[in-house]
């Protein structure tokens, strides 16, 4: 989980070592003792991680962007992963691939990119980065 260069005595480490970040880990180490099947670890883990997620000033700011050096091919390639994940432990959800409305006009509503969106089923919304909206849905 973590190799920027620090080390820990344990061979485990934290890239966001904030109090926010090891109350998570503490309760996913409670909830994977305390349930055996998955799908029952993910709704245990829900509110631990709304909480997380809706905690203000615990990512710091280079976190919160793109990373610019994973080689994970951007946003598709993690969308990639994060549908493949949600498919096996949640296959009722849907997961949406969010672009800029400018990247959806000049890129994927391209003839040739038709295609490719339709035959790996991308979902995607675009929006307004300025405005923080969303202006258009493809399902």
């Amino acid at each position: 989980m973590c190799d920027t260069g620090h080390h820990h005595p344990d061979g485990f480490g934290f890239l966001v070592d904030v109090p926010e970040v090891r109350e998570l880990i503490a309760e996913a180490h409670r909830v994977t003792e305390g349930f055996s099947s998955n799908a029952d670890r993910v709704d245990a883990l829900r509110p631990a991680f709304q909480k997380l997620l809706s905690s203000e000033g615990w990512l710091p700011k280079e976190c919160a962007g793109p990373n610019e050096t994973s080689r994970m091919g951007g946003g598709i390639g993690q969308y990639a992963l994060y549908r493949a994940l949600l498919s096996r432990f949640e296959p009722e959800r849907k997961l949406f691939l969010p672009v800029p409305y400018s990247v959806y006009v000049s890129i994927l509503e391209e003839p040739i990119a038709r295609p490719v969106m339709e035959d790996l089923t991308i979902a995607c919304l675009a929006f307004d980065p300025q405005q923080e909206a969303i202006v258009k849905w493809k399902p």
